[in-house]
């Protein structure tokens, strides 16, 4: 799934993908929701905020970013492999690949 944030971290961009994921999980207008918001709104937690701040900023600064992580929901064992990359404008875009954890 990929998703897009524009140079002042807005949501601009949402795959197809992206929209089934959400659907499934039962958000199916998650994106809708987000588009206009800032990335930094979705992220409760101060740490892993500054985290993604901090890999936004190296993606900004022309380097692609690889995360591995987990990605649970209640109900579900995820992991995603993330590529933070930079693109045109000062966007910076999100291609991630969930699986089984």
């Amino acid at each position: 799934m990929i998703y897009r944030i524009d140079s002042e971290d807005q949501l601009v961009y949402a795959d197809g993908a992206f929209h089934r994921f959400a659907a499934g999980a039962g958000v199916p207008d998650l994106a809708e929701q987000w588009y206009g918001r800032s990335l930094w709104d979705s992220i409760g937690d101060d740490e892993l905020r500054a985290v993604f701040v901090a890999l936004v900023a190296r993606a900004r600064a022309g380097h692609t970013v690889h995360v591995s992580t987990r990605c649970d929901s209640p109900s579900l064992a995820r992991s995603v492999a993330m590529e933070i990359a930079p693109a045109s404008g000062g966007c910076v875009e999100f291609r991630c690949r969930l699986g089984r954890a």
